[in-house]
């Protein structure tokens, strides 16, 4: 029998003593009754305790939860906390002891060196050329991709933690809706796409759900990816443009129903968390503007009361948000605070989305 198990039947077991209460409130069941609920809730309590703190790989949400605090040491600064490692000698210390990283029991296949952002061309080994190590130091440090099934898109995990989002008084260039500042905190963490949906997988989609490229002006919705030949190196895949935010929630509803895990379109507030504390290169932005799952919000709201279109209906928001912006767009839109208004049915030439998942979002 599992940890898990455990949780399960011990908790059954104490709504099957309560309802013992109810049918006998008085007498000598009763009172065994309610013992027993009381030591079946402390039993299960402590096996979900011992599982979350000292032998996570029972549940593969908690070993991501917990490989990500042990790889990321938080840094305060100005409000926001970052992640990435001290010395390069304790850099060298870590990498001996993690081995890489990745439990074997977690359902998810961890990209190799070729997929984390970074130069190829480092040599881990040289000792007469300073610069080159601070430069693998600085690669070791990039966020570790994994993939839920081939096809799918790249993800990388975005560590518990707590920080600041929303502009500043003395930011000039912000709305009423990169208002109040906000602090956020989330745990255990999520898993967001590296880059933006490409197009490649957007035509895949539409493929399968006969659905006909959008277009705007003299671009489509599933560009074809960039041509690669044998001689010249490999190029980055076209993110997908020319996206409606209906149909970036169709994607995603089709993913989630191709691989039986739950995918979705990131909140604003997860979408900028990601972006301000994940160390090396963080996501990928600035090719195209981002649909988010958040209705339009004249100011930012707490977290977890957002109205999210997936759970109201597109029809019901009085419009979509954005975040980001396409690379000829002005500076003020890239700002990771930045938020834009869009209509359900609207797109544009540079407007795209990426997926994210929440951790127990495994088969």
């Amino acid at each position: 029998m599992t940890a898990l198990d455990i949780v399960v039947f011990a908790y059954l077991g104490a709504l099957l003593c309560v309802f013992v209460m109810e049918v006998y409130p008085r007498g000598r069941w009763a009172h065994v009754a309610a013992l027993s609920s009381i030591f079946m809730v402390v039993a299960g309590g402590a096996t979900w305790a011992y599982v979350a703190y000292f032998d996570p790989h029972e549940w593969p949400h908690f070993e991501i939860a917990q490989q990500a605090m042990r790889e990321a040491k938080p840094k305060q600064s100005h409000g926001v906390v970052k992640f990435g490692n001290g010395s390069e000698e304790d850099e060298d210390a870590e990498d001996q002891g993690s081995g890489g990283g990745g439990g074997g029991t977690i359902p998810l296949t961890i990209a190799g060196s070729s997929d984390v952002a970074g130069p190829a061309d480092v040599d881990p080994g040289s000792a007469t050329n300073p610069g080159k190590k601070r430069r693998r130091a600085a690669t070791d440090d990039a966020p570790r991709k994994v993939r839920d099934c081939e096809s799918c898109p790249p993800l990388i995990l975005v560590p518990a933690g707590t920080a600041t989002i929303g502009a500043e008084d003395k930011d000039i260039e912000a709305t009423a809706a990169e208002r109040p500042l906000t602090h956020v905190r989330f745990w255990p963490g999520f898993l967001i796409g590296a880059a933006p949906v490409t197009a490649a997988s957007f035509r895949q989609f539409q493929l399968e759900t006969n659905r006909q490229p959008g277009t705007c002006g003299d671009e489509t919705a599933d560009l074809a990816p960039l041509t690669v030949s044998m001689t010249t190196p490999a190029k980055v895949p076209q993110p997908v443009m020319c996206v409606t935010p209906s149909e970036a929630d169709a994607y995603v509803a089709w993913l989630t129903e191709s691989t039986g895990i739950r995918f979705r379109l990131p909140t604003a507030a997860e979408w900028e968390y990601a972006a301000r504390i994940l160390p090396g290169p963080g996501l990928k932005t600035g090719s195209v503007a981002e649909i988010v799952a958040d209705c339009w919000h004249s100011h930012i709201p707490l977290v977890g009361s957002e109205r999210i279109a997936a759970q109201t209906g597109s029809v019901e928001c009085d419009g979509r948000m954005i975040k980001s912006a396409g690379a000829t767009e002005p500076a003020r839109w890239h700002r990771f605070s930045a938020r834009r208004q869009i209509a359900g049915r609207e797109t544009g030439a540079a407007i795209g989305f990426r997926v994210m998942r929440a951790l127990d979002g495994v088969h």
